[in-house]
């Protein structure tokens, strides 16, 4: 659906920004 669209991109989205090795 449209709002799972975005709700998955918003995630996407701030894993991109956060940095990785943090985000476990």
């Amino acid at each position: 659906t449209i709002i799972g669209g975005v709700v998955f991109l918003a995630f996407a989205l701030t894993a991109l920004f956060m940095d990785p090795t943090e985000s476990v």
